[in-house]
């Protein structure tokens, strides 16, 4: 059984309810019938909204295969094979096939569906293994194609190669998410035998993670589908391509239907300035919770400050959620009014902001929009507490840290890989300090960038080694620990950068050993 995500908390409510008139019959005088069937329903809801694989409801295309008409865009082509108006497509013979090259690329979640009648491969078997159903990135021309190139692909194979005895027989189910070595295989069936007259409805249900092959709503494989590389476009009905296989003949294919996943919800609120930055006495910088159109973003007569003060360029940085002001000078130590008006975000309806807000320049470095849950800063000294989920405490820190804030993090989080695990806005130029674990195999590739210092920090649980980045305004993007359960999370401290640094950090601050 499966659930659609949208209806999982139904199914937990049901769950919770079930359970508890378990627990009420216990201290009740319920027959033992009706206390098995609290129970055994109980079982089955948790079942279903722990291991249930989500359901693509908005339909994104069908066809339903009883004529050639094509929409917008899109073309089909018939070899062999007869328009059945009432029934379907049918493979006539084994080298029927019919090829429907989409109009648009599919999105790299979705579920294939179609119906198939007057279909045995035991008694229409012509060659131990056939093509019925394939869906690729590309229109392969054979199977070097398909086995040496990179794209994406999945299929089902029928026939008596996959049977354990005469007068049965199953399928196998095919994918490669990025082509090559990624290639997975399982044969769902060999024992079955098949029913003519019944209509069977086979389902694809594919991720960025797993690829889900069903036959009338019963899981039979999950394969790996992480990484895949090109979205879906053509879809081959009877034979395939690949010139080593037929199709299964008499096969009446119907009803086809492609659902993805639903629509994100309507864009209808304007962009806001998170956090502005200074560069220079004529110059700061913007930065923007979303991205930005680049006309209206560098549009001079959208920003208006007083006391007056001219702008003389706007210019969108290449993340296109920052802008920088080239001004004709600010005053120190003074209030400006920033209006802004007419900048617009880039959905489709072109929000525009419109805002005031008072900037005293020079501003406070700060830090703002600390990504992770829970993460916060704070002075820190020995003694303190390393993460807001251990108990560990500092027992040395290099004295050059006295003027940094630190960024506690979880070391519940040492496991994660996310390349933009942790990300934070600063105002100003700034001075980064990762401190990592030195008992872990090696570092992770983002942080071997970073130059590493001779300080060490101490903990009554580790040893740390430091490395530095010097950053830009606004966005600071850390990646993921990487390391075993064996070694610890690492540690962020955050300071303005200093235009004139020490020669070499001096001074520690030590207790307990």
């Amino acid at each position: 059984m499966y659930i659609p995500y949208h209806n999982r908390k139904y199914v937990f409510y049901v769950t919770v309810l079930l359970l508890k008139m378990s627990l009420i019959t216990k201290k009740q005088n319920i027959p033992m019938k009706f206390k098995t069937l609290f129970l055994c329903l109980s079982v089955f809801f948790i079942t279903a909204s722990v291991n249930g694989q989500a359901v693509y409801e908005r339909l994104i295309y069908s066809h339903p295969l009883t004529d050639g008409s094509a929409v917008a865009g899109e073309t089909i082509t018939r070899t062999g094979g007869t328009f059945l108006p009432d029934s379907g497509w049918k493979a006539d013979t084994e080298t029927s096939q019919l090829i429907i090259n989409l109009s648009q690329t599919l999105p790299f979640e979705g579920m294939f569906v179609i119906d198939v009648t007057n279909f045995d491969p035991v008694s229409q078997n012509v060659a131990d293994k056939q093509q019925i159903i394939n869906l690729y990135s590309r229109l392969y021309s054979n199977n070097k194609d398909i086995f040496y190139t990179v794209g994406s692909w999945w299929n089902v194979r029928t026939g008596i190669g996959y049977s354990d005895g005469p007068g049965v027989a199953g399928f196998k189910f095919l994918s490669a998410p990025k082509g090559l070595d990624t290639r997975e295989e399982i044969r769902c069936i060999q024992s079955a035998t098949w029913d003519l007259t019944r209509t069977y409805e086979f389902k694809i249900i594919w991720n960025q993670t797993n690829i889900y092959c069903y036959l009338d709503d019963v899981e039979l494989a999950n394969l790996n589908f992480n990484g895949q590389v090109e979205p879906f476009k053509y879809i081959l009905i009877g034979r395939d391509n690949i010139d080593i296989y037929r199709g299964q003949p008499g096969v009446v294919y119907s009803n086809l239907r492609i659902y993805g996943p639903e629509l994100p919800p309507e864009d209808i609120t304007p962009p806001v300035v998170s956090n502005i930055g200074n560069i220079q006495n004529n110059k700061i910088r913007l930065f923007f919770s979303e991205n930005i159109d680049n006309v209206s973003a560098e549009n001079v007569n959208n920003y208006v400050i007083n006391p007056a003060i001219s702008v003389l360029s706007s210019t969108l940085l290449e993340d296109s959620r920052t802008v920088e002001l080239l001004v004709s000078g600010f005053s120190d130590n003074n209030d400006y009014s920033i209006s802004i008006s007419n900048v617009a975000d880039k959905s489709e309806n072109a929000n525009k902001i419109d805002t005031t807000f008072v900037y005293h320049h020079p501003p406070v470095f700060n830090v703002a929009d600390i990504s992770r849950t829970g993460y916060y800063l704070k002075s820190v000294t020995y003694g303190d507490s390393v993460y807001i989920d251990r108990g560990y405490v500092f027992t040395e820190l290099p004295g050059i840290l006295n003027s940094y804030k630190y960024l506690i993090t979880a070391n519940g989080d040492k496991l994660q890989s996310d390349p933009e695990f942790l990300t934070f806005n600063v105002n100003m130029e700034a001075s980064v300090i990762v401190a990592y674990d030195s008992t872990s195999a090696q570092i992770p590739s983002w942080l071997a960038q970073w130059q590493k210092l001779s300080l060490i920090v101490k903990s009554d649980d580790t040893v740390y080694e430091c490395y530095t980045k010097s950053v830009s305004p606004f966005e600071v993007v850390l990646g993921g620990n990487s390391s075993g359960t064996s070694s610890s999370m690492y540690l962020v401290f955050i300071a303005q950068k200093d235009e004139n640094p020490p020669a070499s950090p001096t001074g520690l601050q030590v207790s307990r050993f």
